[in-house]
């Protein structure tokens, strides 16, 4: 098994054997999200050892190389809710069983989807508007991205609103 942080495109090194011809990338995207969301729903007092094995243990039940040695050894980021949501369940588990979660009545002992079920109801689901361009001539100042911070060119944080470019959602 090789795992880094970010691997450059086109790593190869003949002492390693890849599955599909790159590393894993093991960054805080696959186990924190679930982590947090784990330790927030059950208010747990503290982030015990324990938990983090449960949380370890949890992403890694998920590995497609479970199903087939030749397939990548972390799951996909497009499931990470998914990911998310089965290694909140074993934070929060572990979180009861160590006597760490304050939230009382959390259907641990009710089976998988009760639990899942339970999780599923509290997590975040974003919901974007679609961006249009519009031309700022005869556009309200809400459109043009100057309510309350200045007048027409003026510096915003960072950002430069100028009359050619606006987007507005």
């Amino acid at each position: 098994m090789f795992v880094r942080n970010s691997p450059p495109p086109n790593f190869h090194h003949p002492l390693i054997i890849l599955t599909a011809n790159t590393p894993a990338e093991c960054n805080n995207h696959l186990c924190f999200p679930g982590i947090g969301l784990g330790l927030v729903l059950s208010r747990s007092t503290t982030c015990t050892d324990g938990i983090i094995v449960a949380a370890t243990r949890a992403l890694a039940e998920l590995s497609p190389a479970l199903a087939n040695p030749t397939h990548a050894l972390l799951p996909p980021i497009p499931r990470i809710k998914e990911i998310s949501q089965k290694i909140a369940m074993a934070v929060i588990r572990k979180a009861v069983e160590e006597g760490v979660a304050r939230v009382k009545g959390i259907p641990v002992d009710q089976g998988e989807q009760v639990l899942s079920a339970w999780v599923s109801r509290q997590m975040w689901a974003p919901e974007y508007r679609p961006l249009r361009k519009v031309k700022a001539e005869g556009s309200s100042k809400q459109a043009r991205g100057l309510l309350g911070v200045g007048r027409r060119g003026s510096l915003v944080g960072e950002l430069v609103v100028e009359e050619e470019d606006v987007v507005v959602g």
